[in-house]
């Protein structure tokens, strides 16, 4: 028998060929559908070695027709990727697969885009927050049951911060790699990444994969226990920490169009007639811990008022969001909780012994509920300026529950346990205080489900929005409805009696009675009768405090024209809402003898000015002698008059 020969020629092949098959160029992570729009997508994916990918798009699930978009991965970034794809079509399932060098890189996935803009149709979002395992992850084999539009990851996804060496100043965020190792790990949940196949995502980092737990714009605070008790200790972090974790965020989540990444990743979302506000909780907040103070053995939240959640650019983002949208619903998106109740049972929970009401204290502390003037400024714009529908979703606790906005100022779905060790903050503020923060349900509450969940909001056209908690094995823990509350909108009717003799009746739409009227004939009824010919207006007020004004101009030429000055008088306000000071700009159709007067919620006068002989002009008005409330400002030139309101807000 001959000996086994080795041709050198094979040698050459295995040589060369190896190295290139255990080479092979394939997907590690991903695909991850995000910043979905009506006409656009966005998809991440990362690789094996820098390449570039195929991404193919059809209507058809057998890809008979398709597009093909070129996504290239980058070692500048972790060998990852981001494309974007546009002019697509409103309200289109659309299929996807991904190939390098011709091979399919595992399943085809599929997606729907949103309907345009302003569209009312019947839209599910699922949600939640706190996972600390990928590898359990079974609350997402629940969820893909659930159709939805998109699912949002509030925070707390994975805890980055478990690294950390906060006393030698070690964090995560200080070192990029270890940033871009925490995405890796986020797309490595086998559940997850099956669910994210066929639904698309959008994220909001909280503390934890922020920075550090409770953290701030530039520090972490930990309560640590010693011999005396629980204390609160705070660890500065350098400003690149902040940076680096922003730039993960871009980097490596393909996400929607961020307002100014400099101040942090909020962003809105428009998905049909919802608008979404996600809110960026910790990039610019402030530290509340000097709020916390301790007196006779005890601590006490004192609070002030430099304090802030979102950072003033922010907070003007949101209000003025909220101010202008025309969509049906408004949904706050929160990493931490909302809940205004919260405020009340803060000091409650701290006058607890020490080992137990500091650290239940502190999660008060790390919510809303720590920065009392920022969130009741809120709730006072959105009340004053009658902004209806708002709702917030929110996350951060380890637990969950729903408010319809009784305790919470506002309706709020706090879902915070996708994966993590149940805190049961919610039972046991209700079982150890009394307090019931959340009155339609949680876990703990009624119940003894302490599993992982999720939360889903449906909405039905613009007739209402359910609000539903589900657990890892689909049970519904609890849920409420909320109806939509239409604005105000108030116009008046006129009757014809004869004899020069008129009746003058407000008709309403909108609004939640009961209402209240008030006429500048001094009459406080729904109508006035037997009226002259002339100038009537009336403020119509709802239950909720919202307001609104009409004016009628009744001659013998004209039987009845509301609103009549809108055609004939430009009179703009700004800025409205206002903290002291208003500018207005005015013009009229000739030159005229102009009297404005500003008048109260009860359309009192309080104030009186006159313009002689102008025709187009502008002025200033102070309010700052004036409480915060809602005032009106008529202005009369000639024959016409019209009305406008203006708010004066405090914070």
């Amino acid at each position: 028998m001959k000996p086994f020969t080795i041709f050198p020629f094979t040698i050459f092949l295995v040589s060369f060929l190896l190295p290139i098959f255990l080479l092979a160029q394939n997907i590690t992570h991903g695909p991850v559908i995000g910043g979905l729009t009506y006409n656009s997508f966005r998809i991440y994916a990362r690789t094996n070695t820098p390449t570039t990918i195929e991404v193919q798009l059809s209507t058809s699930q057998l890809f008979t027709a398709y597009t093909s978009e070129y996504l290239t991965t980058s070692i500048s970034k972790d060998n990852s990727g981001i494309l974007t794809v546009k002019n697509l079509q409103a309200g289109t399932k659309y299929f996807y697969r991904l190939k390098i060098n011709k091979v399919q890189q595992g399943d085809a996935g599929s997606f729907t885009t949103f309907p345009k803009d302003g569209q009312k149709g019947n839209y599910a979002l699922l949600f939640g927050s706190c996972t600390d395992d990928t590898s359990s992850d079974a609350v997402f084999i629940e969820m893909q049951q659930h159709q939805c539009n998109l699912f949002l990851e509030t925070g707390d996804w994975m805890y980055s911060d478990a690294l950390n060496d906060p006393e030698n100043g070690a964090f995560f965020a200080n070192d990029y790699y270890k940033v871009e190792g925490q995405y890796r790990e986020k797309y490595s949940s086998a559940n997850m990444n099956q669910f994210m196949l066929y639904n698309p995502i959008d994220y909001i980092y909280d503390d934890h994969d922020f920075v550090n737990n409770n953290a701030t714009k530039s520090e972490g605070i930990e309560f640590e226990v010693t011999i005396s008790g629980v204390i609160p200790t705070v660890y500065p972090f350098p400003a690149y920490a902040r940076t680096n974790s922003i730039k993960g965020y871009v980097e490596h989540f393909p996400g929607y169009t961020m307002i100014d990444t400099t101040e942090g990743i909020y962003h809105k979302i428009t998905l049909g007639n919802i608008d979404l506000f996600v809110i960026d909780d910790r990039s610019m907040r402030s530290s509340n811990v000097n709020g916390l103070q301790e007196i006779g053995g005890n601590y006490y939240f004192i609070g002030d008022t430099s304090q802030t959640i979102l950072g003033k650019k922010q907070l003007n983002w949101l209000l003025s969001g909220l101010k202008n949208s025309t969509a049906d619903w408004k949904i706050i998106v929160s990493g931490v909780t909302f809940n205004k109740k919260y405020q009340e049972v803060l000091n409650d929970l701290l006058a607890l012994p020490n080992l137990l009401g500091v650290p239940m204290g502190s999660a008060m502390m790390d919510g809303w509920a720590g920065y009392p003037l920022e969130q009741d400024s809120i709730l006072n714009f959105i009340k004053e300026e009658c902004i209806n529908n708002v709702v917030v979703i929110s996350g951060d606790s380890h637990t969950s529950a729903i408010d319809d906005g009784t305790n919470a100022g506002l309706p709020e779905i706090m879902a915070a346990n996708l994966h993590k060790s149940n805190s049961q903050i919610v039972w046991l503020i209700k079982n150890l205080l009394g307090v019931d923060c959340w009155n339609v349900g949680g876990q703990g509450i009624g119940n003894s489900n302490f599993n992982n969940t999720f939360g889903k909001m449906e909405t039905y056209q613009d007739d209402s929005l359910v609000m539903k908690l589900y657990d890892t094995y689909g049970t519904i823990i609890t849920k409420c409805s909320i109806k939509n509350t239409k604005t105000l909108n108030a116009s008046i009717n006129i009757d014809t009696l004869g004899g020069g003799k008129y009746n003058a009746t407000a008709s309403i739409m909108g609004g939640v009675s009961p209402y209240t009227y008030k006429w500048n004939t001094g009459s406080t009824n729904s109508s006035i009768s037997n009226i002259k010919e002339g100038n009537y207006y009336v403020i119509v007020t709802d239950a909720n405090g919202c307001s609104d004004s009409v004016e009628v101009v009744i001659s013998s030429a004209t039987t009845a024209i509301a609103n009549i000055a809108d055609e004939q008088i430009k009179f703009e306000i700004t800025p409205n809402p206002t903290r002291d000071k208003f500018h207005a700009e005015v013009s009229v159709p000739k030159t005229e003898d102009i009297t404005i007067e500003l008048l109260n919620i009860e359309g009192e006068k309080i104030k009186e000015t006159q313009l002689m002989h102008v025709q187009k002009t502008s002025f200033d008005a102070d309010l700052s002698n004036y409480e915060a409330g809602i005032y009106f400002v008529k202005l009369t030139a000639g024959d016409y008059s019209i009305v406008k309101r203006v708010i004066k807000i405090s914070y």
